[in-house]
């Protein structure tokens, strides 16, 4: 979900797309735009900003949330495109996070959460804090914080006033987040580096 070339940039970061094409069952790399990525970036995936796609049972949306009323509108106007059981929403900017380095729906972007509340979006997983942040379900969305992927964590302060209820924060070391869809639900984790399971939940 975004700010993926710090250092480096593309060229840095290709060997790690062209590993996983190589290595996946679906081999579709999507990718959300940063304020650190610059445009050059979106070569690098299948998928990019302000996009839908479908693979197997799961319809992903990615939006560039460094223009939030474009990225309102598209939500909005191809939400209906997301015909898979899972639906999931990624970002950059975070629309909840505990108190960070950045604050809350930064880029005016809660104009978009009735819509997918309505179109039953499963998971919105966002970044640009530093750190790891799950939210218990909010109206039957999952709110996920994934930050951890090489620049150094943030802190992790107490929760916003408007934000669901915090169900697990994580900054000690780096990590990723995975989810695995089947019918019936996505079983995710973050682990950290080293192999440690930080967090284990099942949403549906």
């Amino acid at each position: 979900p975004g700010d993926m070339s710090y250092s480096g940039g593309p060229a840095k970061m290709k060997p790690v797309t062209d590993a996983i094409r190589a290595i996946s069952t679906h081999p579709k790399i999507l990718g959300a735009q940063g304020n650190h990525d610059g445009s050059e970036y979106a070569s690098l995936f299948d998928a990019y900003s302000n996009s839908v796609t479908t693979i197997g049972n799961t319809s992903f949306m990615s939006l560039n949330s460094n223009s939030g009323s474009s990225a309102v509108s598209f939500c909005k106007a191809n939400l209906s495109r997301m015909t898979g059981r899972w639906k999931i929403v990624f970002f950059h900017h975070p629309l909840y996070t505990v108190k960070s380095d950045h604050p809350p729906d930064e880029k005016g972007l809660k104009g978009m959460i009735p819509d997918m509340e309505a179109a039953h979006v499963n998971m919105v997983i966002s970044a640009h804090n530093h750190n790891y942040q799950r939210f218990a379900p909010k109206n039957g969305i999952t709110y996920i914080v994934s930050g951890l992927g090489g620049e150094g964590p943030y802190p992790v302060g107490s929760n916003c006033s408007s934000c669901p209820a915090v169900a697990k924060t994580y900054n000690s070391k780096f990590g990723t987040f995975f989810g695995q869809t089947s019918s019936s639900s996505i079983a995710c984790k973050f682990v950290a580096v080293g192999g440690q399971v930080i967090d284990s939940f099942s949403a549906s």
